[in-house]
């Protein structure tokens, strides 16, 4: 399969159960689910919960789309959601889900993420094709944000 879609994941996780498992938990359940990155951007906003749950959604939407699935203990800390300087949301992986990814064929991971008081959604679509990953700090695959530089890669690789 080349340029096909290799799945799409959605989840919604309620701001308040969040909430709740920060004011039960602390710190034990942010840093058990989020990386260092996610925590200090989270942190930085007036509802953080809120902003941890569109994360946390995220990263259940991506574990969905690469349909991993039963395949033993989830490496949350594994999928990174982090900002670009557009503001739009990108997902940088990890850990033994960045070998996954290869194997799958990962050409592109897109995610949208929204919320409310309520709720958090977001939605992952994971495309073959040539991998348009670049290799980031410590091994960490990132994916580029935008459709436009994804299509400055594309020419680039046929022009050559």
């Amino acid at each position: 399969m080349v340029g096909g879609v290799i799945g799409v994941g959605t989840d919604t996780v309620e701001v308040g159960r969040i909430r709740a498992l920060i004011e039960r938990r602390g710190e034990r359940f942010v840093r058990k689910w989020f990386t260092p990155g996610e925590i200090e951007y989270c942190q930085a906003k007036l509802d953080q919960p809120r902003h941890l749950a569109g994360r946390l959604a995220a990263k259940e939407a991506v574990f969905k789309a690469m349909r991993l699935r039963g395949t033993g203990l989830v490496p949350w800390r594994d999928v990174e959601v982090v900002r670009e300087p557009g503001g739009a949301p990108s997902v940088r992986l990890g850990g033994d889900l960045s070998n996954a990814a290869d194997q799958l064929g990962v050409g592109q991971i897109l995610i949208s993420i929204s919320h409310d008081a309520s709720r958090a959604n977001a939605v992952a679509v994971i495309l073959h094709g040539p991998s348009l990953f670049t290799q980031g700090c410590g091994g960490v695959l990132r994916v580029l944000p935008h459709a436009n530089e994804f299509e400055g890669l594309r020419r680039a690789a046929t022009d050559a």
